[in-house]
């Protein structure tokens, strides 16, 4: 069967993006014309179970970008998928595409990697960053004192001001990159004792 370049695929190219449930992706498309690019964009997640939808859903499309990991596109979607030429997703790990179907049909997956920034180390991530910003924000009853100083004078009864870490315990459900990176930094000093749940656990966190 004749490959299909580039320079030969029907126009408009037509291009999915998945789980978009904000829009985001909408500002960075204008510039394209519709005689060149169609972008359908999707709010709504299919369940996985609902393979015949997904298929039917992504049929016309030459691009599936994904928003998220929302939407599992297993090799039985991709091989059921004449038309898909690329498929895009955030960043460079997504276990919810199936690599090796793609590959078959010679279809490029691309992401965005995350650059950590000159000088970082680069095993940053700051996804780790973010929940322990969370987690720190809990301790110091952001949220809480934020709504109260809106309604102000409510938040001088509010007790305790925030809760000390020192002497807490920390823990860990999984291993993985970002499991591991989050045990490190309450290993490093955040809390007393982290509770590790992977085994080999400590080899991982080094």
């Amino acid at each position: 069967m004749a490959s299909t370049t580039p320079q030969t695929l029907p126009k408009p190219i037509k291009m999915a993006i998945l789980d978009d449930y904000q829009r985001l992706s909408t500002p960075h498309f204008t510039t394209f014309a519709p005689t060149e690019l169609q972008i359908d964009t999707y709010t709504d997640t299919l369940p996985p179970s609902a393979t015949d939808a997904l298929i039917a859903r992504l049929h016309p499309y030459t691009i599936i970008s994904t928003m998220r990991e929302r939407t599992p596109l297993p090799a039985g979607v991709i091989q059921a998928l004449p038309n898909l030429r690329l498929l895009l997703t955030t960043g460079t790990r997504n276990a919810s595409l199936a690599l090796a179907a793609c590959a078959a049909r010679a279809i490029p997956v691309a992401g965005t990697p995350s650059d950590a920034g000159p000088g970082a180390d680069k095993a940053f991530s700051k996804t780790t960053q973010h929940a322990w910003a969370l987690v720190l924000a809990l301790a110091d009853n952001v949220a809480r004192d934020d709504a109260a100083l809106k309604n102000a004078p409510s938040w001088q009864p509010h007790a305790p001001l925030n809760v000390f870490l020192a002497g807490k315990t920390f823990a860990v459900l999984g291993l993985g990159k970002l499991g591991a990176a989050a045990a490190r930094v309450a290993v490093l000093g955040a809390t007393a004792e982290t509770i590790l749940t992977t085994q080999g656990a400590e080899a991982k966190l080094g």
